[in-house]
């Protein structure tokens, strides 16, 4: 749908296209597939009615095996674009219009009584597969006859301002839909298979992925689904997919999935890096690294996320994009005990972080400055700048970081000497990281409170220190912990159920805690 058809002069508005679409809502999903392999699937059957009732016909016709046709027809396997785009040529049919009409095949399914005993999929599939040979059988000849259609002109640079203002125009119109209005429509609706709004829709998963990574998580989903259909170049189409699974990807990372985040990031930054001749510059190549120092960093891996961001700030597109690649170096170096480091780099770029264009990165920056400066003991500077930083984390209103900055405040409080003030302070950040499900950060707040426990001394603070032990334990089933973090934390906790933990053994569970 180009910007003309949604004019004045009785076209079809976004807004009646989406009422159309979401009034057909409401069929059956097979929870066996994923969303893409359900998709994928319907598209092969939909290929494989119009060419013929056997596999081995579409098997035929594309170069393909029928072991492989088996595979995709029953969503075992998801075909890979040019693998798509092969069937489309060997059935004669416009890739586009099918992975559309299996689109609607995925809404409709369900809606109707089919014949006794036959799957809901089954039945639609037969009826489309029908009708679409009824419909197109006298133009198949000459759709097969017809010059192959030049590739696709790679998007031009120059349109890029324009192209990103017309997908923050899509998106405003359809932001009020719930995730699961926008993964039913947006996929059927052409309007958005563009690249600015699959990078728009990484931005936002970007965006939404400290305070909300299920929301990122469902926005990165639904940026590689689009990117899928939009008419592209095969190196571009995967460039651009390539963006969504960095992105996916890092949404796990934050849910602290591990493991799937590792197999996302790892399928992106390929696809993302083979893609790179056909991008004009569109793409900004330090989000990708920045995304995988990102994993790196929480996998322990000192030395590649370094490396990765120091790619990142020599390539990034964007000042925004460079100072967000040097304030992660710095989180590393602090990670890894190089506090000194940490700060000097820190405190060299604080002054260009522009709170209008990146204010995360700013308040992110200037948090870790203060407490790293509170770490090596320089507390009047790092005092300096706590004002700032609760401005900053109560102007952007995000509860995680505002919880981050009472802790931080707590530290402040003990390192005055406040002791009973700060860890009253601390206690209330332990329970409220308990209650948000969000077991890392509540054992390092534990480990923090057993140690100054068992510092005060006595009966009292052995039995404080088994208390908190649990809230430890659940950091055992968090995924892709380092190794030697958890023999620490094990030992700890060990002794602290034993009531013969010391605040050494404390502290250092919570120095290879925060390192793991």
């Amino acid at each position: 749908m180009s910007r003309g058809d949604r004019g004045a002069e009785g076209g079809d508005p976004l807004g009646d296209r989406i009422s159309e679409r979401t009034g057909r809502r409401g069929g059956r999903r097979d929870p066996a597939l994923a969303p893409d392999a359900e998709h994928a699937a319907l598209t092969v059957r939909l290929f494989a009615a119009v060419v013929g009732p056997l596999q081995d016909q579409l098997a035929e016709v594309t170069g393909l095996t029928p072991a492989q046709i088996s595979l995709y027809r029953h969503g075992h396997t998801v075909p890979r674009a040019k693998t798509r785009a092969q069937m489309a040529q060997g059935a004669g049919l416009p890739l586009a219009w099918v992975e559309a009409v299996a689109a609607d095949a995925i809404l409709l399914r369900g809606r109707g009584p089919g014949p006794a005993g036959a799957e809901p999929a089954e039945v639609v599939i037969e009826a489309l597969g029908r009708d679409l040979m009824g419909r197109l059988a006298p133009r198949l000849a000459a759709l097969r006859a017809a010059p192959a259609a030049a590739p696709p002109a790679p998007p031009a640079l120059e349109r890029a301002p324009a192209e990103r203002a017309e997908a923050a125009e899509l998106w405003r119109e359809i932001e009020p839909l719930t995730a699961a209005e926008r993964k039913a429509i947006l996929p059927a609706i052409p309007a958005f298979h563009r690249w600015a709004f699959v990078e728009l829709l990484c931005a936002r998963s970007d965006q939404a992925a400290p305070h909300a990574p299920e929301d990122a998580l469902a926005l990165a989903r639904l940026a590689a689904q689009l990117a899928r259909r939009v008419e592209a170049s095969l190196g571009f189409r995967d460039r651009l997919i390539g963006y969504s699974l960095l992105h996916e990807g890092n949404a796990l990372r934050v849910m602290s999935d591990l493991p799937r985040s590792r197999g996302s990031i790892t399928r992106g930054a390929r696809l993302f890096a083979a893609g790179r001749d056909a991008d004009p510059g569109l793409l900004d190549e330090a989000i990708g690294l920045v995304l995988e120092a990102s994993l790196a960093r929480a996998q322990r891996q000192e030395a590649r996320a370094l490396e990765l961001l120091e790619r990142a700030a020599e390539v990034a597109y964007t000042p925004a994009s460079r100072n967000r690649a040097l304030v992660l170096q710095a989180t590393v170096y602090q990670q890894f005990g190089r506090l000194e480091r940490a700060v000097e780099i820190l405190s060299k770029i604080l002054p260009s972080l522009d709170e209008s264009s990146e204010p995360r990165c700013a308040f992110g920056g200037r948090f870790n400055l203060a407490g790293n400066l509170l770490d090596l003991g320089r507390l009047a500077e790092a005092e300096e700048l706590l004002p700032d930083v609760r401005a900053r984390a109560e102007r952007i209103g995000y509860a995680h970081d505002l919880l981050r900055l009472h802790w931080l405040e707590a530290r402040f409080e003990i390192t005055r000497g406040r002791r009973e003030e700060g860890m009253a302070g601390l206690d209330q950040v332990r329970s409220a990281f308990v209650a948000e499900k969000m077991p890392y950060d509540a054992a390092l707040a534990a480990l923090e409170l057993a140690a100054l426990h068992l510092e005060a001394g006595g009966r009292a603070g052995l039995r404080q220190a088994r208390t908190l032990a649990e809230d430890v334990v659940p950091i055992f089933k968090a995924q892709g912990v380092a190794r030697e973090g958890l023999a620490a934390v094990k030992v700890f906790v060990e002794a602290a159920k034993k009531e013969i933990a010391t605040a050494a053994q404390a502290r250092e569970a919570l120095a290879a805690l925060r390192q793991g």
